[in-house]
């Protein structure tokens, strides 16, 4: 009985991180047909997301300077971790979801609900 009650509770942690990855892939997907819209936008994000990449970089070397960690963190920890956020921040519709949020707190988002476009 514990034994079965583990395997469904190993499947519904599955199925929960399997909705989760599918919703990030439409949110991505949402992202970047977003961006192919406006082709030179693209080309001028990309640009700017690598530039910021790399500020980012030198500037955690340089504040590192000759440590290998501080309070635990690597510096290709932090590194790596600066250029996934800018690059997620990208990817993901961010105004949508603050958008969103926005309707949500005013009450605008019941006149979606009612009149769907």
């Amino acid at each position: 009985m514990l034994a079965e009650q583990r395997h469904q509770s190993a499947i519904d942690i599955r199925a929960g991180v399997r909705a989760w990855l599918e919703t990030g892939a439409v949110l991505s997907r949402i992202g970047l047909q977003e961006r192919l819209v406006y082709r030179f936008n693209l080309v001028i994000s990309l640009f700017a997301t690598i530039i910021t990449v790399l500020v980012f970089r030198h500037l955690w070397i340089s504040l590192y300077g000759a440590r290998g960690s501080y309070a635990g963190v690597s510096l290709d920890q932090t590194i790596t971790y600066s250029a996934f956020s800018i690059i997620l921040m990208q990817l993901f519709p961010g105004h949508l979801i603050w958008s969103i949020g926005r309707r949500i707190r005013s009450g605008d988002v019941i006149f979606d609900i009612i009149w769907p476009s």
